[in-house]
């Protein structure tokens, strides 16, 4: 329920007017990278299946049937496990119909399918324990990445995603961060882009499990260039701030910037590390987009 917002769904019809007016090859796609989830990676599997492959299909249904988003941090670890040997299995059969399956829908479509098997199997494979969890996930993350850029034959990707997962360095040294990984592959074409503010509410998940708002305040020398100004909203590009002998210094030198997680307590308010992570600007991002004030979305009830 992250995204259930107003602004996401505002984003989703915009891009949906927007591809209504351009030829299709010039239109927009929207994926989805994590594979934290099960509901929506089984519908788009199972639904290819039907068309592609009945039989497997109802087969892998079964065998599915207790992976769902209710369900996906409480099962156990033998249930996770099976689930991803089962996963691993069906790929692997999938792959070697991929010709057949092909002839009957597309590539594309094929590719699509096997890419939300893939995140049946890693998800159930990072729920089983049996890898490190940030490890897997950010590489699984940016493999993912890699593989929209396939399908879109190297057009140009904008992903949305925490700091702590875009940021080229990873925040801290028991992982290789999403962006880290992926500024290995493409080098300079891998453009991040961070966020940070000075003051506001934001959304969290509270230490009862509940909805709530936290209110939030910190401040950096960066940040102090843009308080007194007029506006909200602004954006510094790294490379021309460098040609500033001020903002250069301020860039080169660590600094505390906001973040925060899915799930955070008021107490922890009291140490800065426990909403902040101290980083080089030049170190980690391309542009940097700083707040003054931020308010909380609004979730959307289904």
């Amino acid at each position: 329920g992250l995204y259930r917002t107003d602004e996401m769904a505002d984003l989703i019809e915009w891009l949906r007017m927007y591809n209504e007016t351009v030829k299709e090859n010039e239109q927009i796609c929207f994926y989805g990278f994590d594979m934290q989830r099960y509901d929506n990676n089984k519908e788009i599997l199972l639904s290819y299946l039907s068309k592609v492959d009945e039989e497997s299909r109802q087969e892998l249904e079964g065998k599915l049937e207790k992976l769902t988003d209710d369900t996906v941090y409480t099962l156990t670890k033998a249930v996770n496990t099976k689930a991803a040997e089962d996963m691993k299995a069906f790929l692997s059969e999938m792959e070697e119909k991929r010709n057949d399956y092909i002839e009957k829908s597309d590539e594309k479509t094929y590719e699509i399918a096997y890419a939300c098997g893939e995140c049946i199997m890693q998800n159930a494979t990072i729920q089983s324990g049996s890898v490190t969890y940030n490890v897997a996930r950010d590489q699984y993350m940016a493999e993912k990445v890699e593989r929209i850029m396939e399908l879109e034959q190297g057009a140009r990707v904008f992903i949305s995603g925490h700091n702590g997962h875009v940021q080229k360095k990873s925040p801290n040294a028991s992982y290789i961060c999403m962006g880290e990984h992926l500024d290995e592959k493409y080098g300079e074409a891998y453009f991040a882009i961070g966020t940070d503010f000075i003051e506001g509410k934001v959304n969290v998940i509270n230490g009862f499990g509940n909805e709530a708002n936290v209110e939030i305040k910190a401040e950096n020398p960066l940040k102090n260039q843009v308080k007194n100004l007029d506006g909200n909203v602004f954006y510094f590009d790294v490379a021309s701030a460098l040609e500033n002998a001020e903002l250069s210094q301020i860039m080169n030198e660590p600094l505390r910037i906001v973040s925060i997680g899915n799930e955070f307590s008021n107490w922890q308010k009291v140490v800065k590390s426990f909403y902040t992570t101290k980083d080089v600007i030049t170190d980690n991002y391309d542009g940097i987009i700083i707040l003054k004030t931020v308010t909380p979305t609004e979730r959307k009830k289904l």
